[in-house]
């Protein structure tokens, strides 16, 4: 995970619903090398409010507490228009800054 993405899915009836990429911060400064960043989260639109967003976070933090990673924390960023990923944010209790 040092210097690799880590890709999650989720897949319902074998098919590909929805995935969340995330990058170690090294990538993309000025974050700290202990950040991840939230590079991708997609769920299909035919599957929205099934919770997949959620389940693919929640994945993400336990595959980084699965490789021992000394990662304290996942940025997330969306640009000022996406109002839908926000919402997302929002629902999952996240703050945004």
């Amino acid at each position: 995970f040092e210097h690799e993405s880590v890709y999650l899915l989720a897949r319902k009836d074998n098919k590909i619903i929805g995935f969340a990429s995330l990058c170690r911060s090294c990538f993309y400064k000025p974050y700290s090398s202990r950040q991840s960043i939230l590079s991708d989260l997609y769920v299909n639109p035919n599957a929205l409010g099934l919770g997949i967003a959620g389940l693919l976070l929640k994945q993400a933090y336990e595959e980084q507490a699965r490789q021992r990673t000394n990662i304290h924390s996942i940025i997330w960023e969306t640009e000022v228009y996406n109002c839908s990923a926000q919402k997302t944010y929002r629902i999952l209790m996240w703050i945004m800054n």
